[in-house]
């Protein structure tokens, strides 16, 4: 490419897959990437994700001080794995890419990996023009757009979108946050209905949802900020990018920190949702820590069925965080106190949602020892989960109890199969079929 030929712009997300991709195919080769990011935001943002990428791949992660850099740089290049430069400051991005220019041959030489230099857009114009042979070199360059006010554009694009027929079987976004009083005027109506509309085209098409995020007249706002973090996050898990999943539900979570807390209370609920369901280990452990912490001391101070509950709920999400990172000891153990509790609450109650809960919870039991092997306890569990199930679709017959016995039926299922008890397997399977023709 002719270096006086401008770059198109994109947007972070795209910038960033085309990063992350190039990270991953390039891996244990000597790369230049030049990154051109319109605010210190956006550097801090694809810093967190490549770092996050990295560490998934094994690569080592390089961050040199700013101060005396074109020294270290003589000093220690190559360097294996990423190494990655910010380069905001004018002067001393002049003096660096005039370093690297002369240090060139190091960067594809045996022991390299990839450099990436991010700084103002204003870095390719001079590495083009003060860093001639580096250019030249380069393996990616960028520049990432600054969304700004919504144009003609954007409004054409907002409508399209919200016409985009949905597919019925794919992905459906299932968290739920209801905006206290005090919180809602019209401008939340309206960013509330943007928000609608793009979850609602995520699993049909999650590019297509971030582009109406981006469209969205309300995604500058705080609040707007926050939830669509939760939308975009989604769009990254279905599009396989743990990274950015991680990067926007932190942002979400520090975003809403000064918020009150039946507000923040649901985006942590949500937020743990969405790491759960797309492997975001680090954030859903953070989440999931803090509200066990929260429902515990609750529980201990009000003593309450409902804060008992709650403390349940809390403690079968930590164990479902804990199975996600593989910790089966944990898992266990957390589940095991969520099923005392459900236990002692179903013979305090004895209501239809208290034995469900325990239902829910013989089935988060059940799946520790199925991973463990264990499947005489696991069928054990798994078959009390079926009957509570079972009977509650007698005295309820609502779609909701029909789905909680489709789910322990193929948990039953499963342990029967692996038992080799095929008589046993086809009498749960048409007991399933049947369940779903009565659906």
């Amino acid at each position: 490419m002719n270096k006086d030929v401008p770059l198109p712009k994109v947007r972070i997300d795209e910038a960033w897959l085309d990063l992350r991709y190039h990270l991953e195919w390039t891996k244990g080769r000597g790369t230049v990437v030049f990154v051109a990011v319109s605010s210190r935001d956006q550097v801090q943002d694809l810093r967190s994700r490549a770092n996050l990428f990295a560490s998934r791949l094994d690569l080592p992660w390089t961050e040199p001080p700013e101060e005396e850099l074109p020294q270290w740089l003589a000093k220690n290049l190559p360097i294996p794995g990423v190494l990655w430069l910010d380069l905001w400051s004018k002067n001393n991005r002049e003096k660096v890419l005039r370093e690297l220019n002369e240090l060139r041959s190091r960067l594809a030489g045996n022991g390299a990996g990839c450099l990436v230099l991010c700084g103002p857009t204003a870095l390719l114009a001079e590495a083009a023009n003060e860093a001639v042979d580096l250019w030249s070199i380069r393996s990616l360059a960028q520049v990432v757009s600054l969304a700004g006010v919504p144009g003609d554009e954007d409004e054409i694009l907002r409508t399209d979108l919200e016409n985009l027929k949905v597919d019925v079987d794919s992905y459906s976004s299932a968290w739920s946050v209801i905006l206290p009083t005090e919180m809602r005027d019209t401008e939340t109506s309206a960013l509330l209905r943007d928000v609608d509309t793009a979850r609602r085209i995520l699993g049909t098409d999650p590019i297509a949802a971030r582009n109406f995020v981006e469209a969205s007249p309300h995604r500058r706002s705080e609040l707007g900020q926050i939830l669509f973090s939760l939308v975009l996050a989604e769009a990254a898990g279905l599009l396989d990018d743990v990274e950015s999943v991680q990067v926007y539900l932190s942002r979400c979570l520090d975003l809403s920190a000064e918020f009150p807390y039946s507000f923040r209370s649901q985006i942590c609920d949500a937020a743990l949702q969405i790491g759960i369901t797309f492997g975001a280990i680090d954030v859903a452990t953070r989440v999931g820590d803090y509200l066990l912490s929260i429902y515990r001391d609750s529980a201990e101070v009000l003593g309450t069925p409902q804060s008992r509950r709650d403390l349940a709920y809390a403690l079968n999400n930590a164990g479902d965080v804990a199975r996600l990172r593989g910790d089966l000891d944990v898992a266990g153990q957390v589940y095991g106190e969520s099923l005392d509790i459900c236990r002692d609450l179903v013979v305090l109650l004895g209501t239809p949602q208290s034995r469900r809960d325990l239902a829910y919870a013989l089935n988060s039991v059940g799946n520790v020892a199925f991973d463990r092997g264990d499947l005489d306890v696991a069928g054990q569990v798994y078959g009390e989960s079926l009957d509570i199930c079972r009977d509650l679709v007698r005295v309820l017959g609502t779609p909701q109890s029909r789905r909680d016995l489709s789910v322990s039926l193929d948990s039953v299922i499963k342990v029967e199969e692996k038992l080799g008890n095929t008589n046993r397997v086809a009498d749960l399977l048409a007991e399933k079929a049947a369940l779903q023709d009565h659906s």
